[in-house]
């Protein structure tokens, strides 16, 4: 009985769904939570005017969007 598994064996549909509104919820909410913290830096601490560093601010949603989605993904 030795099978070959095909990814609809290994990876359920749900698990799939799941993983992926959870990672567009994450990067969403930290996308526009580095934005918010960049932009309030820039204005109030560096007072260089309303500069939002967007290289930090994406970098950042990615990366927690995929941990938190493999962490969760890991934990079902």
């Amino acid at each position: 009985m030795d099978r070959k598994r095909s990814l609809r064996d290994i990876v359920d549909r749900e698990t799939v769904i799941l993983t992926g509104v959870t990672f567009v919820a994450t990067f969403v909410i930290t996308l526009l939570s580095a934005i918010i913290v960049t932009l309030l830096w820039s204005l109030l601490i560096d007072k260089t005017g309303a500069n939002v560093d967007w290289k930090i601010s994406f970098t950042l949603a990615i990366v927690l969007a995929t941990v938190m989605a493999v962490i969760k993904n890991m934990d079902q």
